[in-house]
């Protein structure tokens, strides 16, 4: 009526008499434009979200990981996601007292953010940074938690190598 394109679905059904002769179809339609925009929006979430390069994850109410994109993977050193669904937050923390001050943080504020040491599926570690929130409910309950991390030890490496190379030019200025 309004000129915009809607998306219908429609079903139909076969009437037959006592004799089991068809004797009508019964169509109906229904209109699902608004949940094809829904899943639309849920599809473009979701490729933003695993696309991302920033290493992304979800974790539940008790910091149990329950989702990861594909570079959080590649940076822990993980080949699949069953290696990383089901651990605690902190298995991926290289200090216990790092990992439950996160967490308290989140529970505290909401939010966090900030450096800290990530610990890789091969025991190495580097340098993370990371934007962690918690999700809430309708009724504000913490459901779970989401982060984002990169890996800054590059850069960690180039402002201390700079660092390095003032300190000698200032050494050199001042001989």
């Amino acid at each position: 009526k309004t000129g915009e394109p809607r998306t219908i679905t429609f079903h139909n059904t076969v009437i037959r008499d006592h004799n089991d002769c068809i004797t009508g179809i019964l169509f109906s339609g229904e209109d699902i434009t608004e949940r094809k925009q829904a899943e639309s929006e849920l599809l473009l979430k979701d490729l933003v979200f695993e696309h991302s390069i920033t290493a992304n994850s979800i974790a539940d109410s008790a910091g149990i990981i329950t989702h990861a994109n594909d570079t959080f993977l590649k940076i822990w050193g993980y080949e699949s996601l069953e290696g990383v669904v089901g651990k605690s937050i902190s298995a991926f923390v290289s200090d216990e007292a790092e990992a439950h001050a996160i967490v308290q943080a989140l529970n505290s504020s909401g939010a966090w953010e900030g450096e800290y040491t990530a610990l890789k599926q091969d025991g190495t570690t580097f340098n993370a940074y990371g934007l962690a929130s918690t999700i809430n409910d309708a009724s504000g309950t913490i459901i779970g938690y989401q982060s984002s991390v990169l890996d800054i030890s590059a850069t960690e490496q180039a402002n201390s190598a700079l660092k390095e190379a003032e300190a000698h030019a200032k050494g050199i200025i001042e001989n």
